[in-house]
């Protein structure tokens, strides 16, 4: 799994953004170019396809009601028989 995993990075969009606000706040840009720089970002972030294809779920504390993607998201018990 290491070997699979070693070089994937995975961010979440509001991760990205973020940091970028924190990069843009130190940048002292102005309030008007940081809001134009930030909403480009936003745009192009939000055209940007999700590379993430399955996420794999165990459950150990057996919640019954979490956030699940269909098509997306896998229970590991499934995989495993």
């Amino acid at each position: 799994m290491k070997a699979v995993l070693g070089n994937e990075i995975t961010l979440s969009r509001a991760d990205i953004m973020r940091e970028v606000g924190s990069v843009l706040a130190r940048a002292k840009l102005g309030s008007t170019k940081t809001a134009a720089l930030r909403a480009e970002l936003a745009e192009r972030l939000s055209q940007s396809p999700a590379r993430v294809e399955h996420v794999v779920v165990v459950n150990h504390v057996g919640l019954t009601d979490m956030p699940w993607s269909d098509g997306r998201d896998v229970w590991a018990h499934d995989l495993l028989e």
